[in-house]
C-alpha cells in the first residue's frame, strides 16, 4: 500500500473561503499479478472500540471497473480494510497487514485528501494459469512473485489466465513435481514419486527437473476436486484442468490431438 497526503481548500472570488469538515481517502485497487485495476473489492474504514475491536467508520465502499474508491470521513485515526472481492483473494488490512492490530493506523483531518492504493492478493493456495500461445501449452505456479516474475520476464509469451483451482495446504500434504521439458518446451507435472523417478532415470535429456512445488492429494478424498491430465501426440506436452466441462470440451474437439 502507498500513502499520500495533500492539503486541499477552495478558495473563492472575492477574498471568501470554504472549508471542507471531512477528510477524503482516495485510491485505487490492483491484482497483485497482473498490476491492473480490480474491481469488485469492498474497502472501509474502521476505528478501535472500547474492547480494542475494530468498529465501522464508514460505509462499505466498492470500487468500480477502475478499481478507484473514495471515503469521506471525519477528521481522526483510522484502520482501512479490503475484502474480496470474491472468496478467492484475501481479505486484508492497509499495509498489506493480514490482522488489524498488524496494520498502520491511518491519521486524517478535514480538509486534506489521502491517497491509498491497495494490492490485493489472491488466497494462500491458490494455483495460477498462464497460456503459451508460443507453443500452445500451459504452465500452473501457486507462487505470487513467480507469477508476476512471468508476466514482466515474457510478457509477449505468457497470457495470465487467471485461477486454475485452489488447494489446501491444511490437508493437501504431498508435493506435486515439476519437469521442464526442453523438447516441447513446455512444463510436466506429476503426484507420483514412482513416475518422477522413471522420467528422471528415462529421459535425463529431455526433462529438467525443477523440484517439488506446491501439496496437493494424488488419491481421490472428500471435498478434493480431481485434476485431468492430457497428453498431445502431436508436440509431446501435456494439459491440466480441473474442470469436468473443460475436460470434455478438450475430449469432443481434439479426439486426435
Amino acid at each position: 500500500a502507498s500513502l499520500a497526503g495533500a492539503g486541499t481548500a477552495g478558495e473563492l472570488p472575492g477574498g471568501a473561503f470554504v472549508f471542507n469538515s471531512r477528510a477524503t481517502i482516495t485510491g485505487i485497487c490492483r491484482h497483485a499479478i497482473t498490476g491492473e485495476p480490480l474491481a469488485g473489492v469492498e474497502i472501509m474504514a474502521h476505528y478501535p472500540d472500547g474492547w480494542g475491536d475494530p468498529s465501522p467508520a464508514s460505509d462499505n465502499i466498492v470500487p468500480g471497473a477502475d478499481g478507484r474508491f473514495t471515503i469521506s470521513i471525519d477528521s481522526g485515526e483510522y484502520y482501512l480494510n479490503h475484502l474480496g472481492p470474491t472468496a478467492m483473494y484475501r481479505a486484508g488490512w492497509y499495509d498489506n497487514a493480514a490482522l488489524w492490530p498488524e496494520a498502520d493506523p491511518l491519521t486524517v483531518w478535514a480538509g486534506n485528501t489521502y491517497t491509498v492504493n491497495f494490492t490485493i492478493y489472491p488466497k494462500l493456495g491458490t494455483i495460477f494459469r498462464f497460456y503459451n500461445f508460443k507453443n500452445n501449452t500451459h504452465f500452473f505456479t501457486d507462487s505470487v512473485p513467480e507469477a508476476q516474475h512471468v508476466l514482466a520476464t515474457w510478457p509477449n509469451v505468457f497470457n495470465y489466465e487467471g485461477f486454475a483451482y485452489l488447494t489446501d495446504p491444511a490437508t493437501d500434504t504431498y508435493p506435486l513435481y515439476r519437469f521442464y521439458n526442453m523438447v516441447s518446451q513446455s512444463h510436466f507435472y506429476t503426484a507420483s514419486a514412482v513416475e518422477r523417478d522413471r522420467v528422471i532415470a528415462t529421459w535425463p535429456k529431455i526433462f529438467h527437473y525443477d523440484g517439488p512445488t506446491y501439496p496437493v492429494t494424488p488419491f481421490p478424498a472428500p471435498g478434493k476436486t480431481a485434476v485431468y491430465r492430457f497428453y498431445n501426440v502431436r508436440n509431446g506436452s501435456h494439459f491440466y484442468t480441473a474442470s469436468a466441462a473443460e475436460r470434455d470440451h478438450v475430449i469432443a474437439t481434439w479426439p486426435d490431438i
